[in-house]
């Protein structure tokens, strides 16, 4: 695994693994690097900045931007909508500040930018509690028991973690597709 280091910027340094030919055996999308490799991803300015802006722990601030990079590999590799959590949604708007830091974690280790669009009005397929269950699915799937960063506003019972292994909206065992 390479390690660089970008550019030196008025907010600090980022770090940043560069993709070489080991890719996700998880998917085929070109550049996508492992999910251990997006993980690996170290920026620490965006953890201060939610201390010092939103009054964030450190340790909340750093579980979720851990929480983030496994959402934005779900995103990266998914070909369908994928919703963000209150808390991490939170944290990826201030991502996406840092301008080049964020443009430079996407090409580099999702192989692709990942935009963050919106809900907007009568746009029933972008987000809801059928989207929010699939990200919940393969984020258990991909990454095991989740913290409490996931929780959904659009889920309207809680979702245990032990239970959204099914993902399925007519599974009936825990009661959140219902």
């Amino acid at each position: 695994m390479k390690t660089i280091e970008a550019p030196v910027s008025t907010r600090g340094k980022i770090v940043a693994l560069l993709p070489d030919t080991r890719q996700s055996l998880l998917t085929n999308r070109p550049g996508l690097c492992s999910p251990e490799d997006v993980l690996a991803f170290q920026f620490l300015p965006l953890v201060h900045r939610m201390v010092d802006k939103h009054g964030w722990t450190e340790d909340k601030a750093s579980l979720a931007f851990h929480d983030l990079k496994c959402f934005m590999y779900i995103a990266a590799e998914s070909d369908r909508p994928v919703a963000p959590s209150i808390v991490i949604d939170e944290i990826w708007h201030e991502f996406i500040l840092f301008t080049r830091e964020y443009g430079q974690f996407c090409s580099t280790l999702l192989g692709r930018f990942i935009h963050h669009v919106p809900k907007v009005r009568g746009d029933a397929n972008a987000s809801g509690p059928d989207v929010a269950l699939l990200t919940l699915g393969r984020a258990v799937e991909l990454f095991g028991p989740l913290s409490d960063n996931w929780k959904y506003k659009s889920l309207e019972k809680e979702v245990r973690n032990d239970c959204i292994t099914c993902i399925s909206p007519s599974c009936s065992s825990c009661g959140a597709a219902e």
